[in-house]
């Protein structure tokens, strides 16, 4: 994200202006990583369906490790290549306050618009 700054910041411009249809895209892409095999549970995060999405949340509810892929190979099924097509880094402790049962798509959309509206 930092390498493509322009492309960073539109994404964040069209995430405040049309917070639904990024987040049907961010939908889109997740199944196409599921029927791929890339999107399966890790030590790091589980995946749960809540209804006809598809949510990631993290496997230890104090740590939260951040994905490296290619998109160029995570929403393609790969012939004569076994995974892992996702990896992690070093996890990310953020302590007992998300211990809790957190809906953290609207965590963030709750962020974003008070953001918008306080003119961030």
């Amino acid at each position: 994200m930092n390498g493509n700054l322009d492309w960073t910041q539109a994404l964040g411009a069209a995430f405040v202006q049309q917070p639904a249809d990024v987040m049907k895209s961010i939908q889109q892409l997740r199944v196409q990583a599921r029927a791929a095999g890339s999107l399966v549970d890790t030590p790091q995060q589980h995946f749960v369906m809540v209804g006809d999405n598809i949510r990631i949340v993290p496997a230890q509810p104090t740590t939260i490790y951040v994905p490296v892929y290619d998109p160029a190979v995570v929403y393609e099924t790969q012939v004569g290549y076994v995974g892992p097509f996702i990896t992690f880094g070093v996890g990310f402790p953020v302590g007992a306050c998300s211990a809790i049962n957190a809906n953290w798509d609207d965590f963030w959309h709750l962020g974003w618009s008070l953001g918008a509206r306080l003119g961030l």
